[in-house]
């Protein structure tokens, strides 16, 4: 299994989380860094990610992490 971890939520955030969750096989998002409660919400209740952090500084101690996608808002 990859373990996953997410900095941020923006635009593609959730599509992202849904697929490797979902969709892309031997995935798995261990962690997400946030502050969009929404987005807090939909990882704990949706997805099932326990390791949700408020500071990107946090997820980067999680050193069984292979893949960091970060995922920033993005201007219109």
């Amino acid at each position: 299994m990859i373990a996953i971890g997410i900095i941020g939520w923006g635009e593609n955030g959730k599509k992202i989380a849904d697929a490797f969750q979902h969709d892309i096989k031997n995935t798995e998002v261990i962690g997400i860094a946030t502050r969009d409660t929404n987005a807090i919400r939909y990882a704990d209740n949706k997805l099932n990610i326990k390791q949700i952090y408020s500071s990107y500084k946090e997820i980067l101690e999680l050193h069984q992490l292979e893949i960091m996608c970060i995922c920033s808002s993005h201007e219109n």
